[in-house]
């Protein structure tokens, strides 16, 4: 979501930490900015630069822009991998029966195809539990 430095929410939130940190003229010095970006980014005439409001969170050691953004992709991660699981087991529970049959028949082709399908759905969960890095 290229635009969500524009929303309401975001705004909202972000002019609330440029009054508790002391108000336009306090928050422009601290990011050396200008009054009028700063009030520009309050009132939605342009966007909330991320290192405004992330630089004014830590200052005040209040995270409610992080918070929210977080909330946002938590749920869809966990829900997203929760959801998986029974396609996994249903393709890793395919292999074994693939394997015997490859051991007693030597025809690698249907081993091949269970064997992938089931690293592709282990990719995937793996992907949604957000552990690509791992």
């Amino acid at each position: 979501m290229s635009d969500i430095f524009k929303g309401p929410a975001i705004r909202v939130m972000y002019a609330q930490l440029v009054r508790d940190f002391g108000g336009v003229e306090a928050a422009a010095a601290f990011l050396g900015s200008t009054k009028g970006t700063i009030s520009k980014e309050t009132t939605g005439a342009m966007p909330v630069r991320t290192g405004h409001w992330g630089r004014l969170e830590d200052a005040l050691q209040h995270w409610p822009i992080t918070d929210m953004l977080d909330a946002r992709r938590a749920p869809g991660r966990d829900g997203e991998a929760t959801r998986r699981i029974p396609h996994v087991l249903r393709e890793l529970g395919d292999v074994p029966a693939a394997l015997f049959a490859y051991r007693e028949t030597g025809d690698a082709t249907p081993t091949l195809k269970e064997v992938n399908e089931a690293i592709s759905a282990l990719n995937a969960f793996r992907s949604a539990m957000g552990a690509d890095d791992a």
